[in-house]
């Protein structure tokens, strides 16, 4: 397959999020958010198998938060229990990869659409303001949570709870792919801080043409990205797939 312009390859290993039982919220709690998180800035990859006596071993507590966790993210697809493998880090099939891209690119086309229409004064200066908070994040790993809060906020504000529904488990099936898109895409995190700026200037005119437009491209040049990372994938054996934990046990 002919690979796409603007694309390098980066060797920037993710590092592990510090976990640490601070704040609000019980054991499970933590250890099913700094999961969501490994998974997010790409410390476990889209079909790797995970362990609930490997994950107990790096964070330093017993196997039934672990055991609870995954069944939490699980029920939001992130996870994937089989009987033969086991649980892995959800993955998508070529097949499944097409059809998110094409009704990810609708749905998004409406809803950005719809945002410039129902949006309020007070929410575009929110989400401006959400936009400058992360475009002042230098680590990907930061980026890509606050990216997710700043289009998860947009979702509510085009005020179609059915919709924002259908798009947050489109995104969250498709998150743990994040991460290898952006080490192909060299300049993809700049372009999408300009996208979201000219995404909000089209809100404040009411322009829903533009904004929806805006929307779809913002989608569809990274799945047209995460497409090519699935065949990929799909033309390597099972056991190609990298494993880049490493045992460590966090303060």
């Amino acid at each position: 397959m002919a690979r796409s312009a603007g694309r390098t390859k980066k060797n920037n290993s993710p590092k592990f999020p510090h976990f640490a039982l601070e704040g609000k919220g019980t054991l499970l709690d933590h250890v099913a958010s700094w999961l969501r998180d490994a998974i997010f800035s790409g410390c476990f990859l889209p079909g790797q198998r995970l362990t609930q006596a490997h994950i107990s071993s790096l964070l330093g507590v017993s196997m039934t938060p672990v055991r609870e966790a995954m069944r939490e993210l699980a029920s939001e697809g992130l996870l994937t229990f089989s009987p033969r493998r086991g649980i892995s880090v959800s993955s998508l099939s070529i097949e499944e990869a097409a059809e998110m891209r094409m009704l990810g690119g609708l749905l998004e086309r409406k809803c950005g659409e719809l945002v410039a229409l129902r949006m309020t004064a007070e929410e575009l200066a929110q989400a401006r303001a959400m936009a400058r908070e992360i475009a002042d994040m230098r680590d990907l790993h930061r980026y890509f949570l606050g990216n997710r809060r700043f289009h998860y906020f947009l979702y509510e504000t085009a005020r179609s709870p059915e919709l924002a529904r259908m798009l947050r488990r489109i995104h969250d099936r498709t998150l743990a792919y994040l991460p290898a898109v952006f080490r192909r895409l060299e300049d993809r995190h700049r372009q999408g801080l300009e996208e979201h700026e000219t995404f909000l200037a089209a809100c404040e005119r009411r322009d829903a043409d533009r904004a929806g437009e805006i929307m779809f491209r913002h989608w569809d040049v990274m799945f047209r990205e995460l497409e090519e990372i699935v065949a990929e994938a799909e033309d390597r054996p099972a056991t190609a797939v990298p494993h880049r934990v490493a045992r460590r046990r966090f303060a």
